[in-house]
């Protein structure tokens, strides 16, 4: 049994500014003290006519956050489709050998497997939050300690596009 906690944020930024004080609570907080990784936590790509961009924003031993943005710099609108209700999702490496140790589409869980298309006017942007927890990742028998993180998204017709996030030390609770 895979226990995945997962929140997906799927809106322009346009569409969250008129929500207002409807956003939703905060990905993660992390307090001070708690012990966070120095590594590189912002990553971006250009393939026109779009920016992606990455940002690590929960790196604790219970679980691992990301914010990731599309902005369509075109001029034009533009649809992305992926194969499921996920934008973007994790994958944890192990560190140093590098090879892979966990992928959130082997245990997600909270992903309806259907066509899922977004259309980005021009100059907007698209927010994807995914998120897990440590048991989700260690649970299969991984052990305690560091892995390297990446967040990734998989728009159909195009190439897998990988983002770095960082090293994040993960612990079961």
């Amino acid at each position: 049994m895979h226990l995945t906690l997962m929140r997906w944020t799927v809106a322009t930024l346009s569409s969250l500014a008129m929500m207002g004080a409807a956003c939703s609570e905060p990905v993660g907080i992390v307090a001070p003290g708690d012990p966070v990784d120095a590594s590189p936590r912002e990553s971006e790509i250009r393939r026109a006519p779009f920016l992606y961009r990455a940002v690590l924003e929960t790196a604790r031993e219970d679980g691992v956050a990301a914010r990731v943005e599309i902005v369509n710099e075109g001029s034009a609108p533009q649809t992305l489709s992926f194969p499921d209700t996920c934008i973007a999702m994790l994958r944890a490496y192990f560190v140093p050998a590098g090879r892979e140790a966990w992928d959130h589409r082997d245990g997600k869980t909270q992903c309806r497997d259907r066509l899922f298309e977004i259309e980005i006017a021009p100059g907007d942007t698209v927010v994807a939050d995914p998120q897990v927890i440590s048991i989700a990742v260690l649970g299969d028998g991984l052990p305690e300690g560091s892995y390297r993180f990446t967040t990734y998204l998989i728009p159909i017709g195009e190439p897998e596009i990988e983002l770095p996030l960082g090293e994040v030390r993960l612990a079961l609770p």
